[in-house]
This record gives C-alpha cells, sequence and structure tokens, in this order.
C-alpha cells in the first residue's frame, strides 16, 4: 500500500497543465489539520451538482467500506466521502482523535487509487 513514485514527468502532463492544481494526499494518519485542508481541494458540488447526490454516493462508499470493498470504489466516490465527512465537521464541531476510523480509510484508499496525486480542484472565489 505504498505511494507510487514511478509517474515520469510526462505523465504529469497529461493529467494537467497546470502543476499547481496537483496536490499530494495526505499520509496515512494524518492530522485531523490535514484531512481538513485536503478534503477542500475537491469541488464535490461541482462535480455532482447537489447535496442530496452528494449524499448518494457518499452513501455508497460507506456501505463498501462496511462490506469491506473499499478499494473497489472510485476516486471521484472516496473524494466525495472525504468531502461530505469534512462537511460533517463543521456542522458537528470538533472531532476527537479516537473518531477519525473512516478518514483514515479513505485517505489511504485515495491514495492507492491516484497513485498518491490528486487534482485540486477547490473552486476559485473572485
Amino acid at each position: 500500500m505504498g505511494r507510487r513514485t514511478d509517474m515520469s514527468l510526462a505523465e504529469f502532463d497529461t493529467m494537467t497543465e497546470d502543476f499547481s492544481s496537483i496536490v499530494q494526499v495526505p499520509a496515512p494518519r494524518a492530522s485531523i489539520d490535514a484531512i481538513a485542508e485536503f478534503s477542500h481541494t475537491y469541488d464535490a458540488y461541482g462535480v455532482h451538482g447537489s447535496l442530496e447526490r452528494i449524499s448518494i454516493v457518499a452513501s455508497r462508499v460507506w456501505e463498501a467500506r462496511a462490506t469491506g470493498s473499499l478499494a473497489d470504489c472510485g476516486l471521484d466516490d472516496l473524494r466525495t466521502a472525504l468531502f461530505m465527512t469534512q462537511r460533517g465537521w463543521h456542522l458537528d464541531g470538533a472531532i476527537v482523535e479516537p473518531e477519525m476510523g473512516i478518514e483514515w480509510e479513505l485517505i489511504e484508499a485515495i491514495d492507492e487509487a491516484s497513485g498518491g496525486l490528486v487534482r485540486d480542484d477547490r473552486p476559485i472565489l473572485l
């Protein structure tokens, strides 16, 4: 479950022309601050259009986790679930470290699905 490091510069060029929009997935067992910051790099509203659709996608990921098949989820679905989880933190208040299990599992699955690098899709506020 290690991070891929064999991607050549040419492969990065096919992902994006703007290297500033590529971010590294946090390390396993990352702090809540690192996970919160990373979760904001995905624009779930821009991808899915509504909170209802985001919730449906996140629910599929949580069901996959319950059956032990988190690795079968796509990268967008995993990032959506992390986004939704972080949204819950914002609404619920502070999180205590022992409750970080699902977040750490999502980070690990995102790392595996992406090779350790993802596009920063956060919306630009003007």
